[in-house]
């Protein structure tokens, strides 16, 4: 036998064994739902009554010219049944929906869907499909009461042909942060993933039982940050309100209090060591009675102590910040709380309530929603939001212009002037009447026609009372940009057409104290 014939009857064992391998193992193997129901049979409800598709037709504002939007996008993700005919998903699925598609597994059929509440601060909406005898046998998903720190998790999501993918994960670690630009300090925690999670809102199920949404991935969606089951829990019961009520947050800024002159300063007794934060800053409270002020020393919260950083100690998850106990209150609460002011303890009622963009000069806009705007002479304004800034991409705070970055880090809160907001010029639509000045964008504007500018709606106010005459630019008060009013009309006009837009102001975003005067 020579060494060729050798060779091949090698390879020819080799592969026999192979193949015999692979059909040996092909025969063992059971479809993936009898070997989990086998293994966990607890912990596999049946998911095709308890979790559908979703498909989001998503349109986004233009934040530089925004009369436009962008072309229309398709996300997709999960819902889940909590309540009959209800669906829970992330927020951000359905954020500037044009239209909302549910499916079921199995079927083909897709029905329209309408949002009934939407919290962007909290990071979660629901869901209710138009036709109401949709989907009758639906089987609500039960929710844990808390963060289980014992044995796996279960990841599902539906694959190609609505195969149910089971996966694994692992706690790593239980934290606060917020989801997307939400609550800060909101109770999530992170997982390690048996497989690739390929969907916001990919449900993760402990005993069988609802205890988090996939809400954000690192290490190529590998490792889950997940909204913690209290949390969904808090935004269904305030979801059974008529008028959604929203989950609360503190109203006022803390500085930790570890210095122990400043301490002997305030006023706190040596028998309150490392315990109590400070309120350096409030938002505007029409409440009085039931508000904090700047200076006071909070000592205890709710009836729990609090550290010099904030934190008190939970039975289960050890020392958090206190404001998981504001979030755990309904708003119109009101919350017992020991304080110092004027070197002298008192106990009081905070009122519990929801911060909203009013009190904000410079607001997030989590939701998304289109801008208002003003557009003369070829000048575009606007109100500085943090979405304009992130509308730069990735990297935003690098991209975007430094100085207009930096006052929204600044100024972003300002307790102190609710009323102010902060009006830029985006940039400059070319015409005639604004040669030279065609390079200006991304400048904060400070006066219109002499007068100082607290919002947009203020500036509108001014033209539509003597038309644009001048603009002054910070950095650039010296010099203000003047025109004739008469040739700005001329000139709106021929904009207007040539950049085609439907009209040259929108104002629907006004909060009440920001509305211009009749």
């Amino acid at each position: 036998m020579n060494h060729k014939s050798c060779l091949n009857i090698i390879v020819l064992f080799f592969l026999s064994a192979v193949v015999g391998t692979v059909t040996t193992r092909a025969e063992e193997v059971e479809p993936i739902e009898q070997q989990l129901i086998a293994v966990l049979p607890d912990e596999l409800p049946d998911m095709t009554r308890s979790m559908v598709h979703v498909r989001v037709s998503q349109i986004e504002a233009d934040r530089f010219m925004p009369w436009r939007s962008s072309v229309p996008q398709r996300r997709e993700g999960f819902a889940i049944v909590v309540r009959p005919g209800l669906f829970l998903v992330p927020e951000v699925l359905v954020r500037n929906h044009a239209a909302i598609e549910l499916r079921r597994a199995g079927f083909i059929r897709r029905v329209p869907a309408q949002v009934v509440h939407a919290d962007e601060r909290i990071g979660l909406a629901m869901l209710q499909a138009t036709e109401s005898d949709w989907f009758l046998d639906a089987v609500p998903l039960p929710v844990l009461t808390e963060i289980p720190q014992n044995g796996d998790f279960t990841i599902l999501q539906w694959g190609a042909n609505d195969h149910l993918q089971v996966g694994q994960g692992s706690l790593l670690s239980i934290g606060f942060e917020s989801i997307g630009d939400g609550i800060p300090h909101q109770l999530t925690y992170e997982l390690a993933a048996s497989m690739r999670i390929d969907n916001t809102g990919t449900p993760i199920l402990h005993d069988g039982k609802l205890a988090g949404l996939a809400m954000q991935f690192r290490g190529g969606r590998r490792t889950v940050i997940t909204i913690a089951p209290e949390n969904i829990t808090r935004f269904l019961e305030a979801s059974e309100h008529e008028t959604y009520t929203g989950i609360p947050e503190p109203d006022f800024y803390m500085k930790r209090l570890a210095d122990p002159v400043r301490r002997r300063f305030l006023g706190v007794p040596a028998t309150y060591e490392e315990q109590g934060i400070y309120v350096a800053a409030t938002l505007p409270n029409p409440d009085v009675e039931h508000g904090l002020e700047v200076g006071d020393v909070i000592l205890e919260w709710d009836g729990h102590m609090l550290d010099a950083r904030g934190n008190y100690e939970h039975a289960q998850y050890g020392r958090i910040p206190f404001q998981h106990l504001v979030a755990q209150r309904m708003p119109g609460d009101q919350v017992p709380v020991k304080i110092i002011r004027d070197k002298t303890v008192k106990h009081m009622q905070v009122l519990m309530r929801t911060n909203d963009e009013v009190h904000r000069r410079i607001p997030r806009n989590e939701a998304g929603k289109p801008d208002d705007y003003v557009v003369s002479a070829g000048f575009i304004f606007r109100e500085l939001t943090l979405d304009f800034l992130k509308a730069f991409g990735d990297s935003w705070e690098r991209r975007a212009d430094i100085d207009l970055t930096w006052h929204a880090y600044t100024h972003q809160d300002d307790p102190d002037d609710p009323v102010q907001r902060t009006v830029i010029l985006v940039g400059v639509l070319a015409d005639p009447i604004n040669i030279g000045y065609r390079e200006l964008r991304h400048q904060i504007v400070t006066h219109v026609n002499g007068h100082k500018i607290l919002s947009l709606a203020d500036l509108a106010a001014k033209l539509d009372q003597d038309g644009l005459k001048s603009v002054t630019l910070s950095g650039m008060e010296a010099v203000p940009l003047r025109f004739e009013p008469a040739e700005v009309e001329q000139a709106n006009q021929r904009i207007q057409a040539r950049f085609q837009i439907p009209t040259l102001s929108r104002l629907t975003n006004i909060p009440a104290q920001n509305a211009p005067m009749e």
